[in-house]
């Protein structure tokens, strides 16, 4: 059973009090998590997420940045707009909507790297204080591997990604799922203010 008395002294807690606290900041984590998950999509209240993040009228915005031998990958967030604070950047692996045209920007903090899908026919390389661009279409669902190194004459395993083609919804549905946990650690980074 609980202890919910007072401490002995000012400013020591008990391990129920701890465990107390916890417990409830999870279940508050957990409660706005789920009501998130539960009512995304209820009712017609708003866009489904593919006509949030890929309207008909314009390409896929993606900016994917080369920095101590790692791919830095950036999705345009709800506001259609790259470098704005509703950007996606927690995603490892590139992912792409099938059949969709994609503006995808290359830049560089260090070195020189290039950038080529044979597959995709895209060949590119991201210099320092350039940005080089690559228009393309996707087609249907695939994977694809991303040869990239960084031109220093040594191989970089960190460099190797894969790009996955994979159906509209699909892709429109991870972003959103990245945008709610996103809105999650924010609403849990203000309790630790």
């Amino acid at each position: 059973m609980l202890n919910l008395t007072s401490c002995d002294a000012p400013g020591q807690e008990t391990m129920e009090s701890t465990l107390l606290f916890l417990y409830l900041r999870f279940m508050r984590r957990f409660f706005l998590l789920y009501m998130a998950i539960t009512t995304w999509g209820c009712g017609d209240d708003g866009p489904s997420p593919e006509e949030i993040y890929l309207p008909l009228s314009a390409p896929l915005l993606i900016d994917i940045t080369g920095d101590d031998y790692y791919w830095h990958i950036r999705y345009a967030g709800r506001d259609q707009r790259l470098y704005t604070a509703d950007d996606i950047t927690e995603l490892r692996e590139i992912y792409l909507p099938e059949e969709t045209k994609i503006h995808l920007q290359l830049h560089s903090r260090d070195y020189i790297y290039t950038f080529a899908v044979d597959e995709l026919d895209l060949n590119q390389v991201a210099v320092p204080d350039m940005e080089f661009t690559l228009d393309f279409e996707t087609g249907k669902i695939d994977t694809f591997a991303l040869r990239s190194q960084q031109l220093c004459g040594f191989t970089h395993e960190s460099l190797k990604r894969r790009i996955f083609v994979e159906p509209r919804p699909s892709f429109a549905n991870r972003l959103e799922q990245v945008q709610i946990i996103n809105a999650t650690r924010y609403d849990s980074n203000l309790e630790n203010l």
